[in-house]
């Protein structure tokens, strides 16, 4: 064992233990006014590697100016919203599609980064200088080189595979989301005379999940004229036969809420609404499927 590997696997144990705590900041940040759990982040696992990396960063470069909190607070505010610019940048390109936008924020760059954002960064960086890496730093200090390597191997390992599964699935996603563009194209275009005119309109019929019943879906079947049929008919040709993919696409919808496909900005929209309401009639017949079996089991009424 050098001493190299145990430095890199440290470095690489801090990364980790910051990406967890900004994973966890991210999502209180937003389940907390949603009101309900939202699993943020690119990756299935509970960690943001952005964070990571931007702690990973500061801890790296700010020791010189530790004695200083201002200058801790710009040069972090500065290096994590360059990390964070980047990191757009480069999902923009990979995947053709923006992950999150800032462009409604005051002083924002692109929307890619906003100054309210790089404010609480800065924050972040005076919080993790002076409170939680001195207590991150004792507890691996406590650890065995062995221990430390071991874990970081364990650790990078599993980081790894979960980066090529979701990297596959968020490949997939956006291909999915280009043929429901297509489809929405196709469907609008049919559906004019009821009102569909447009993906907007579409999207609206889509998220209106209180028309979504069982009843109303068999008879949007048998009048195949009405709107509700092209509705219904549009989240059946979209609908995932996977429910590990069901399951990755609406959390990649729920954890990216502004995210939006280069060049057609609605077709997000769409897929996400669609996703919802698949999501509420599958609901619909686990429901039913409970009700039925109850009534099977007590023929003569219900106990």
């Amino acid at each position: 064992m050098t001493v190299d590997s145990y430095t890199l696997s440290l470095l690489f144990l801090y990364f980790f233990v910051y990406s967890v705590l900004g994973w966890c900041c991210e999502v209180a940040f937003c389940s907390i006014p949603a009101g309900h759990f939202i699993n943020r982040g690119f990756l299935n696992g509970p960690y943001c590697p952005i964070y990571g990396t931007g702690a990973l960063i500061v801890v790296a470069t700010l020791q010189p100016y530790i004695h200083e909190p201002s200058a801790v607070f710009i040069i972090g505010m500065v290096s994590t919203s360059i990390v964070e610019y980047i990191s757009s940048w480069l999902m923009e390109v990979t995947f053709h599609a923006r992950w999150w936008d800032y462009s409604q924020n005051m002083f924002n760059l692109h929307g890619r980064v906003c100054l309210m954002n790089s404010t609480l960064f800065g924050i972040m960086t005076l919080v993790v200088i002076y409170i939680v890496h001195p207590v991150v730093s004792g507890l691996f200090a406590a650890m065995t080189h062995a221990t430390t390597v071991l874990c970081a191997e364990i650790i990078g390992s599993l980081m790894i595979l979960d980066l090529i599964v979701s990297t596959g699935e968020a490949h997939n996603f956006q291909n999915k989301v280009n043929r429901v563009s297509e489809l929405a194209t196709t469907v609008t275009q049919d559906a004019k005379v009821k009102g569909i005119d447009t993906k907007g309109e579409l999207i609206r019929h889509l998220s209106n999940t209180r028309t979504l019943t069982l009843e109303k879906i068999e008879e949007a079947k048998a009048h195949a004229e009405s709107a509700q049929h092209h509705v219904d008919a549009f989240t059946r040709s979209v609908r995932e036969n996977s429910a590990f993919r069901r399951y990755s696409h609406r959390r990649l919808s729920g954890a990216f809420p502004t995210m939006s496909k280069v060049g057609d900005p609605a077709a997000h929209n769409l897929y996400r609404a669609a996703l919802m309401r698949d999501h509420h009639y599958h609901k619909l017949v686990k429901r039913q499927s409970k009700i039925s079996r109850k009534d099977a089991r007590h023929p003569s009424g219900r106990k």
